[in-house]
């Protein structure tokens, strides 16, 4: 999957921040679709922009085997990504 620099991903949050913005929710709930926890890490970190992470299936076309398991094996994925986080800060509100 081809991704965007960095470098330009900054620099259009920077314009975003710029207009009032300080908060996005990332709808690529899974590294399938193209997740990328590290570079969501690097530009809030780069920005100081809040970023929302989703999880979850996507479409079947994307999703390749993730999408067949049970409800079961997604709901104990999702537990796992909520509670023990993507390898950076989770805030689930109480």
């Amino acid at each position: 999957m081809d991704r965007k620099p960095i470098e330009d991903v900054i620099f259009e949050i920077n314009n975003f921040i710029s207009l009032g913005g300080r908060t996005i929710i990332d709808a690529t709930g899974s590294e399938s679709i193209g997740r990328d926890a590290q570079a969501l890490r690097e530009v809030a970190l780069k920005t100081g922009l809040n970023i929302v992470a989703s999880s979850g299936p996507y479409l079947e076309k994307f999703e390749s085997q993730r999408i067949h398991k049970t409800v079961d094996e997604l709901a104990t994925t999702i537990d796992k990504e909520l509670n023990q986080g993507l390898a950076i800060r989770i805030f689930v509100p109480e």
